[in-house]
């Protein structure tokens, strides 16, 4: 911090390092193995699938806090890893005094949009709780995320201030030096110019607004990230089912029924070997006019393993490319899938249902 600022010692420190004895390649070293530590403990509870920020906004009284609550317990019960970003909460814990300055507020609010894209990286849905009177801070929040959201609650400012009052009274002075109510606080207040979703929460009950608080969020984790161009990720099946070369083809058979997919990816020593499909297996069931009987049957098809039977030449398509490409490329050779890597590093698998999933859930959806 400099030798003019007083600096307090850590006193559990993870790592310890005398940098007057070690030397600077072994120093780092140590730091690197510890980073590399945290980030495998990180890795193990992050949680899988796609990101997303979802940001109400509206006067002080609005309903934002009680319909980011509904929402996350939607979410979480579609089994969509979700967390509440409250600013009332972040303002206690950053900002000590209880009316900041201009200069406070606005390095509180970016640092609200920072925290909440960290988190959608991470995978999880961010539902963020905070007036943010400035639309600047909300459209930080927008440029930092793919797949962003921004909800304007709308209701009469006496109602907004009756509820207020019914909550919390924190009176701020204002520019004379007055007392103003919570929602007077917002008295500059900047509607959002093009806002993904208008609820009016003086008219409508808790219940139905979150209802189409829960029907955005679908649409917004299944569609492309940003209104881009879609990709392979933004539809591809994540974690998808893997076996061995050496499995037995009467396994892998029962694997696909089990599991209600027609695809098995073959992987060895880490990498993509093959797929085999249910048609795969199939052809190599022997015809019912066959003349063995039915142990010698039994005994040729114990003997098969998915390497007999698995499709070697396998096509292989990266998460970030276009949809619409991966579709062609799927039409054009006649496949129903396609493995997904980065690199040699498996992660997903991308398929015809995927595609139909998809439009299914856009025709259908509220």
């Amino acid at each position: 911090p400099g030798v003019d600022v007083p600096y307090e010692r850590a006193l559990t420190a993870d790592l310890v390092i005398d940098t007057a004895s070690v030397a600077p390649d072994v120093a780092i070293d140590r730091v690197a193995a510890l980073g590399l530590g945290l980030e495998r403990s990180a890795r193990a509870r992050r949680p899988a699938g796609r990101g997303a920020v979802i940001w109400l906004t509206g006067l002080p009284g609005s309903g934002k806090t009680t319909l980011a609550s509904r929402l996350a317990e939607a979410l979480t019960a579609d089994g969509v890893p979700v967390t509440i970003l409250e600013w009332l909460a972040l303002r206690a814990t950053v900002l000590a005094q209880p009316c900041p300055s201009p200069a406070a507020l606005e390095l509180a609010h970016r640092a609200l949009a920072c925290a909440a894209a960290e988190l959608a990286a991470a995978g999880f849905v961010v539902v963020v709780d905070a007036t943010a009177p400035r639309r600047a801070w909300r459209e930080l929040g927008r440029a930092l995320v793919d797949r962003f959201a921004e909800v304007q609650l709308v209701c009469p400012r006496d109602i907004c201030a009756e509820r207020e009052r019914a909550v919390r009274w924190r009176p701020c002075p204002g520019a004379h030096g007055h007392g103003q109510a919570a929602a007077e606080w917002a008295a500059d207040y900047e509607y959002a110019v093009n806002p993904d979703l208008i609820v009016d929460t003086g008219a409508r009950n808790e219940w139905t607004a979150a209802e189409d608080l829960h029907a955005l969020a679908r649409r917004l984790l299944t569609g492309p990230r940003g209104g881009s161009t879609m990709r392979v990720r933004d539809l591809m099946t994540d974690k998808p089912i893997t076996v061995d070369p050496e499995t037995p083809m009467l396994e892998a058979r029962q694997r696909m029924v089990d599991e209600r997919i027609r695809h098995l990816i073959v992987v060895d020593g880490g990498r993509v070997a093959g797929i085999v499909t249910d048609r795969d297996i199939r052809l190599n069931l022997p015809s019912p006019a066959t003349s063995l009987s039915v142990w010698e049957v039994n005994y040729l098809l114990a003997r098969l393993t998915v390497r007999d039977v698995m499709t070697r030449s396998v096509l292989l398509v990266d998460p970030d490319r276009p949809a619409a490409e991966a579709a062609s490329i799927m039409m054009t050779h006649k496949i129903g899938a396609l493995p997904v890597t980065e690199g040699e590093r498996l992660v997903g698998i991308l398929t015809e249902t995927d595609f139909v999933r998809v439009v299914a859930r856009g025709e259908t959806g509220p």
